[in-house]
């Protein structure tokens, strides 16, 4: 059964639970594969995260090394709780990615 998270709320985690490898591995697939890094207390005081690309290195003259500059937006994921299932909800796709073995608080 499916749960829908439609009529989600905003959540944080729950615990001392590590659950930062299942949070790398949903946010990697909503981004295309693309390999993030969390802090350990990552959504444990608000239900956003976000995500932005990691600066270009730069030459000694201030300039991209790869020569072009590029201007992302972050991606931002809010933590939601529908019953007992949490999910991240992606906003720029708004596609929800349920969590497995991750409990939330409202």
């Amino acid at each position: 059964m499916t749960t829908d998270f439609s009529k989600s709320v905003p959540a944080t985690l729950k615990g001392d639970q590590d659950v930062r490898p299942e949070l790398k591995r949903v946010i990697s697939e909503a981004l295309g594969g693309r390999k993030v890094s969390l802090s350990p207390d990552v959504l444990t005081q608000e239900s956003r995260l976000v995500i932005e690309r990691a600066p270009e290195p730069l030459d000694p003259y201030g300039n991209p090394i790869s020569g072009r500059l590029r201007m992302e937006k972050p991606n931002i994921f809010v933590l939601k709780k529908a019953g007992n299932s949490c999910a991240l909800y992606h906003e720029q796709s708004g596609e929800y990615y349920p969590l497995s073995g991750v409990k939330c608080a409202e």
